[in-house]
């Protein structure tokens, strides 16, 4: 039992502190101070706890959905990239195979550009961020950011404006 404070101030005000369990944040588990003396102020049980949590609100600026698998998330990406690349006007070809050096080939006037597609999100400073990519094989290197505009960058990481079609290819026709 603790000691009680010789002047009663003190121990008024030590009666008006609400008594509250600290929990970690991820699993729940105690962590009062009686426990952790010298950790007061701990959010977390574990490293482990705090990684998870880290994780959760680095998908969250992300927009990445925890529930969907990351290649679920690339399939649809992949979707979407194909469709904005159609209606600007581009053939669009999709890998069969996972393993292919790139995801989309895209032929436009005669010219075959293969595509490399990623997600990426804008940091705080609004800065674009998505992983690096270690083949070169590919042309483009589009980035889908959940609720803006895609982006378009070429091998090196520069933007590139792609062309929209502004009337529908014509189709030859046999004389």
């Amino acid at each position: 039992m603790p000691r009680k404070p010789q002047n009663r101030h003190i121990w008024r005000l030590l009666d008006m502190v609400p008594d509250h369990r600290v929990v970690c944040r991820v699993c729940g588990i105690s962590l009062n101070s009686e426990f952790h003396p010298n950790k007061q102020h701990r959010e977390y049980c574990s490293v482990k706890c705090r990684r998870v949590n880290e994780l959760r609100k680095y998908k969250a600026v992300r927009g990445e959905s925890l529930e969907l698998p990351s290649a679920t998330i690339g399939a649809m990406h992949e979707l979407i990239i194909a469709a904005d690349l159609m209606k600007m006007g581009y053939h669009v070809y999709r890998s069969l195979s996972p393993s292919c050096p790139a995801d989309l080939a895209v032929l436009k006037d005669g010219k075959l550009l293969l595509v490399e597609v990623t997600t990426g999100y804008y940091s705080a400073t609004n800065k674009l961020s998505y992983p690096p990519h270690k083949n070169n094989v590919h042309d483009i290197i589009a980035v889908v950011i959940r609720d803006k505009p895609n982006v378009y960058l070429n091998r090196h990481g520069v933007k590139i404006p792609l062309e929209f079609s502004s009337q529908p290819r014509q189709q030859d026709t046999a004389p």
